[in-house]
């Protein structure tokens, strides 16, 4: 019995092995250049865990000078506090010389008050008070250097209460005279000194004057490290004493 062509085609397709149908391909889906999935067991409920990749060098570097940048900015934050610590101890030794200042400035002041009529001041007393008939100094008193012509000094030194602040309080002038004198010398060189003062107080109304007062600063200490000597202090509170005694007393000598 004779094949047809189409009988022996069906015999061709029948010894030929068929081959196994493959899935269609699915399009390949974008690619991550962060993260990559290898070497992590997926399960099927569970998403995929991210690890990441490392930083390239470039990406070192910079974190490296990141941290040099901190640091750096770090000692700057110090080198702030530093100064800051440093500053505060000079701003109040500012303020303080600065109050100081402020505390001599009635001498300044007394000058530009007192100046115009210093002659006035600076003259000496018509005569003097008779013995035992001296009334009792007026309030408040102007020291003046006579061998200077100005306000003396120890304007800084006198009380308050007892220092006049322009012309019109003057009540009584105080003439002072300073002598430093030297009272001995040190073994290792250098001398001792100590201060004399005069005082003489005149009524500026009358121009009448009380007798002169001869005021004895502390002596010089007895040892000193100062290589060029030492010098016992002005008898400031001396005079003070002697100016409220004579307000009671004019008669006090």
């Amino acid at each position: 019995m004779k094949k047809s062509s189409h009988d022996f085609d069906d015999d061709f397709e029948d010894d030929t092995p068929k081959k196994r149908s493959q899935p269609p391909k699915l399009p390949p889906s974008k690619k991550n250049d962060d993260v990559e999935t290898e070497g992590f067991d997926v399960d099927e409920d569970d998403e995929p865990k991210v690890k990441k990749k490392r930083q390239p060098i470039e990406r070192i570097k910079n974190k490296r000078l990141s941290d040099s940048e901190r640091n750096r900015r770090e000692r700057r934050k110090n080198l702030y506090v530093l100064l800051f610590v440093l500053l505060v101890p000079v701003g109040i030794c500012g303020f303080a010389f600065v109050s100081h200042k402020s505390e001599k400035a009635p001498l300044r002041v007394a000058l530009e008050q007192f100046g115009p009529n210093m002659q006035e001041y600076c003259k000496p007393p018509a005569e003097l008070f008779p013995e035992k008939e001296r009334p009792p100094a007026k309030p408040k008193f102007l020291p003046v250097n006579v061998k200077e012509k100005t306000t003396d000094q120890f304007y800084e030194n006198i009380d308050k209460d007892l220092r006049a602040n322009n012309p019109n309080e003057v009540g009584t002038i105080v003439h002072i005279t300073w002598e430093h004198r030297i009272v001995g010398r040190y073994d290792k060189g250098g001398d001792a000194k100590q201060y004399f003062c005069t005082v003489q107080l005149i009524d500026f109304a009358t121009k009448k004057a009380y007798p002169l007062k001869e005021i004895i600063g502390p002596p010089p200490p007895e040892e000193t490290k100062k290589r060029f000597g030492d010098s016992g202090e002005m008898p400031n509170a001396q005079i003070n004493a002697y100016l409220r005694a004579m307000l009671k007393d004019g008669n006090m000598r």
